[in-house]
């Protein structure tokens, strides 16, 4: 059993494909907003091969070639919105972070997309009130897999990397976990391909999060037990 460096006292968690199943949706929205803006025809597929470079401005730039004005944004935003209209978590996941936090976990969102983006994402799926602190990509300079983000999240919960677990996707959010000494931990119910097993927790689903930081805790409770 892979063990944390710490005990656990918070869990942050990534979004879109982790806590919601947005992708579809983000792909499609940055599809027709290039257009609109006059952009190239891209698909789907080009755009998820730019979208580790970084938040929406720097993505929308790459396509289109230019700066990236205030009314560009409003019109991918709006059209984004309007996309995610009815959006729900996937299943389990209110319940995980309903008993996350009766437990006593500290709970944050780090995502690589914007403030503004997660915002609109966690409220129309009505997460919104369960997080403490939120960090969005365009917060951070250096995207995942760098820990920026991460640490910038744990000084703000007021934890140790140590002490946290960063639930994720991708591999990114994995590599991200592991840089700064957290407990990294695969959100596997997203059905994304193409992570190998590794120095990470495996959860396939999302009440396996607790059972396993649960699992950890009588471990610790034992032991402490048995040198007393």
């Amino acid at each position: 059993m892979i063990q944390p460096t710490g005990q656990v006292s918070a869990v942050v968690f990534d979004l879109d494909g982790t806590l919601v199943d947005t992708m579809a949706c983000i792909l499609a929205t940055y599809v027709g907003t290039i257009r609109l803006l006059g952009g190239p025809d891209v698909t789907t597929e080009d755009i998820l091969s730019k979208f580790h470079i970084g938040p929406t401005r720097v993505v929308l730039e790459h396509f289109l070639g230019r700066p990236i004005l205030a009314d560009d944004l409003e019109c991918y935003f709006a059209a984004y919105q309007q996309a995610i209209t009815g959006l729900q978590p996937f299943p389990g996941v209110m319940k995980l972070i309903e008993e996350l936090r009766h437990a006593g976990y500290r709970l944050g969102l780090f995502t690589s997309a914007t403030r503004r983006a997660a915002l609109l994402v966690l409220a129309t799926a009505r997460l919104d009130r369960f997080f403490e602190i939120v960090v969005g990509g365009d917060e951070v300079v250096h995207p995942k897999p760098a820990s920026d983000g991460l640490e910038l999240i744990c000084r703000r919960l007021g934890v140790r990397p140590s002490e946290t677990a960063y639930v994720g996707d991708a591999l990114v959010d994995l590599e991200c976990a592991i840089a700064v000494g957290a407990l990294a931990i695969h959100a596997r119910w997203s059905g994304a391909a193409g992570i190998q097993a590794g120095d990470h927790v495996i959860a396939e689903r999302p009440a396996d999060i607790l059972a396993y930081l649960e699992s950890v805790e009588r471990g610790r409770s034992d032991e402490t037990a048995r040198a007393s």
